[in-house]
């Protein structure tokens, strides 16, 4: 059977309270004309204070919701942190982890992805983890398959989504060439089997409208940032999917 295909978009921390209320809003009336169905499915990962206000609109139209982080520990006397039991419950689907800005900026190991991707997965969460290399080289495919094995091995056969997202493209003015994408994605699902039953490989990077159907059936998805940040954006790259899909406008 062939992967539902993934459309994710993060809104990272650019949006205020009011400005990520409009997208969402804008994102639902989108759903009305676009709906997800068996073949395409959306998601939306905004800022941790509106997690419940877009489960009560884009969630109720059928996408799906994730948190941006996630705690690597339970609930309990964590100061600050978000626990996987306490997103699950409120009824996300998904939860990000081991994004290279995280990476960067708050010094998360492999070991820390792990244990976060560890948490969210006993809770019946799918994590969603990044993975990519610094800079464009000859190893690069050895380091990516690494880091997502690392965390892969953690998850006891459990779901996941595994966000192929070479770092130097992240924030460029283009995404990775196709040609590059999809060699690092072979090199994946060929050292990561568990794609081909419990995961699913999507890339991110700059991805916005085009970008999909140059990895297809490379990629299962594609992971958007601020070229969906513009609502006409994600509105392109769900018309594609329809497209790919050979699905008809509703």
């Amino acid at each position: 059977m062939t992967p539902t295909l993934l459309v994710a978009v993060s809104l990272k921390a650019y949006f205020g309270y009011a400005e990520t209320q409009e997208w969402l809003r804008q994102f639902a009336a989108l759903l009305d004309d676009w709906p997800a169905g068996a073949d395409v499915e959306l998601a939306v990962f905004p800022s941790t204070p509106l997690l419940e206000y877009a489960l009560h609109t884009v969630g109720r139209n059928g996408a799906r919701v994730g948190a941006q982080d996630v705690s690597r520990t339970e609930a309990g006397p964590f100061t600050g942190e978000t626990a996987a039991s306490l997103l699950a419950e409120m009824g996300c689907s998904y939860a990000e982890v081991g994004h290279a800005e995280r990476r960067r900026w708050f010094g998360e190991d492999d070991e820390m992805v792990a244990d976060k991707a560890e948490a969210a997965s006993r809770q019946g969460l799918i994590p969603l983890i990044c993975v990519g290399e610094r800079d464009r080289h000859d190893g690069a495919g050895a380091e990516v398959v690494r880091q997502a094995r690392y965390v892969v091995d953690r998850l006891a056969g459990r779901a996941f989504v595994l966000a192929y997202e070479p770092v130097w493209a992240i924030g460029a003015p283009e995404p990775a060439d196709p040609d590059w994408a999809l060699r690092i994605g072979d090199q994946l699902r060929r050292s990561v089997p568990e794609l081909g039953q419990s995961g699913r490989l999507i890339y991110g990077g700059t991805a916005g409208p085009g970008t999909l159907s140059d990895l297809v059936p490379g990629f299962d998805g594609v992971f958007l940032g601020r070229r969906a940040h513009r609502i006409e954006g994600l509105r392109e790259v769900i018309a594609e999917t329809r497209t790919i899909t050979g699905l008809e406008r509703i």
